[in-house]
């Protein structure tokens, strides 16, 4: 359902598409900011998805991570030298509860950092270069990363910056 400053998703077949306009790439500096709020949480199930149509290749994906520890947010990329890089965070996450999500990739030190509520939640370093141009690429997705991984969610005020933003202007 969609009210004028959220969209919700209910894991049956709901999602918004983006397109895949090469104005859409996300570049090697980059901001993803989102609010959201879990209405049930599942392992690997995406609020934003950019994944390749026919591979597990993402420019930057955020979504769940269910461990033994409790739910989590995660972000995950993959790299030019066929790796990936995953953050899963530390915030133990609750149903119903709305969140304000900011991942910033930032090429100059190859480092990418999950801020949850302002605050940073998990950093990671890679090597290579992102991946930003696929050669078959697939949707740019809110809601899920494909028609299976449909997110049980609210997503609001989602934002793509084509810069690394800073700590001060994310909290």
């Amino acid at each position: 359902s969609c009210n004028p400053s959220r969209l919700r998703f209910d894991c049956v077949n709901c999602y918004l598409g983006v397109g895949m306009d090469s104005s859409l790439d996300i570049p090697t500096d980059a901001t993803i900011e989102v609010w959201t709020r879990g209405h049930s949480i599942q392992d690997n199930k995406y609020v934003i998805a950019d994944f390749d149509s026919f591979t597990t290749k993402s420019q930057g994906s955020l979504g769940y991570r269910t461990t033994s520890s409790g739910d989590h947010f995660k972000f995950y990329q993959s790299n030019s030298n066929n790796t990936a890089s995953t953050i899963d965070g530390m915030t133990i996450i609750t149903t119903e509860t709305w969140y304000h999500l900011a991942f910033v990739r930032d090429d100059s030190v190859k480092t990418i950092t999950l801020f949850v509520n302002g605050v940073q939640d998990g950093t990671v370093s890679y090597t290579g270069t992102t991946v930003t141009n696929f050669s078959q690429v697939g949707n740019r997705i809110i809601g899920c990363s494909s028609t299976v991984d449909l997110a049980n969610a609210d997503v609001a005020k989602a934002m793509i910056y084509n810069t690394a933003l800073s700590p001060s202007q994310i909290s």
